[in-house]
């Protein structure tokens, strides 16, 4: 996911590199300072559209109704754990709850699944 926001630069979204520009006065923004403002909005929806459609349906209970991407981000990294280890531990568990396909014997599969852990 680290990878895809790189591509997209939209990971200084995460780390708080890139942030929402604050006007001068917040009553009369200047027309440039509502286009940045704007902008920020629009890159800041995009990560959010990249993060829960490429998240597991599972993991999308986590994030709820929550729009900013930094703290979703921040919620399923404390969830799921950092970088490849929660992705690990999601599929260790669906390899050991795969169904048993019929070929060979049900024992096999089950040491299979046990030796997954």
């Amino acid at each position: 996911m680290q990878a895809v926001l790189r591509s997209l630069r939209q990971w200084d979204v995460i780390t708080s590199s890139a942030t929402a520009p604050t006007p001068a006065d917040p009553d009369n923004p200047t027309p440039a300072e509502t286009e940045a403002i704007r902008a920020f909005e629009v890159r800041s929806v995009s990560v959010f559209i990249e993060i829960t459609f490429r998240v597991d349906a599972s993991a999308k209970s986590v994030i709820g109704d929550l729009e900013d991407p930094k703290l979703i981000w921040e919620l399923l990294e404390q969830k799921y754990g950092a970088r490849k280890e929660g992705l690990q531990g999601i599929l260790r568990e669906k390899l050991q709850l795969m169904k048993w396909d019929g070929s060979g014997t049900i024992m096999a599969h089950r040491d299979a699944m046990v030796a997954l852990r």
